[in-house]
């Protein structure tokens, strides 16, 4: 990025489709980003490394996010998934070490490998309810932000640790009810 040192502040058009690949990789003064609804897809490594980035908010008419798209940003602390996100590319928001909580959409349905792995301050995945847990396919238990493999702090039998949290309330004790659903994902409670 030729903006790496000076770009602080990216509001995107509402005529937006689509943010391409690498768009903002290594804008490390990067704070503020608005991506505005009607933006259907950001693609691979968009904003990846931007260091500054403290949260992003995707909107709801964002369907696909990129492989390592927010991968490599350092100060993210929140991560708010628009409501009808379906899919969350490989590494996607990887090597976030500040990242404390995702809000996932009740609609997604696929995760990539490694796409919240080393995210060592993860604490919240926060959803409505159980059976758009159910719903997501993990590529692998890499994939899924509760694995050993991803957040390595979860201690489900204390609730200050990382957990899924339905409705604000902690759900992955020792014993959790399925809710009536039709199938459920690969890898969603490893």
């Amino acid at each position: 990025c030729g903006f790496s040192s000076s770009l602080v502040s990216v509001t995107l058009p509402s005529t937006l489709d689509y943010i391409g690949g690498y768009q903002f990789k290594n804008c490390y003064a990067l704070k503020n980003v608005v991506i505005p609804e009607g933006v259907d897809s950001i693609q691979v490594g968009a904003f990846e490394s931007c260091s500054k980035l403290k949260e992003i908010t995707i909107p709801d008419s964002v369907e696909t996010i990129g492989n390592y798209a927010f991968s490599g940003c350092d100060s993210f602390e929140l991560v708010v998934l628009g409501a009808n996100l379906q899919t969350v590319g490989e590494g996607a928001f990887s090597s976030n070490p500040k990242l404390e909580r995702i809000d996932f959409p009740q609609n997604m349905k696929n995760v990539g490998s490694k796409a919240f792995s080393n995210n060592a301050e993860l604490k919240v995945i926060a959803l409505d309810d159980l059976a758009g847990w159910c719903g997501i396919s993990f590529a692998d238990e890499t994939a899924n932000p509760l694995s050993n493999g991803t957040v390595d702090n979860i201690d489900p039998l204390n609730i200050e640790s990382a957990g899924l949290y339905i409705n604000g309330e902690e759900k992955m004790k020792k014993e959790i009810v399925i809710p009536d659903v039709t199938a459920i994902g690969s890898y969603t409670f490893c």
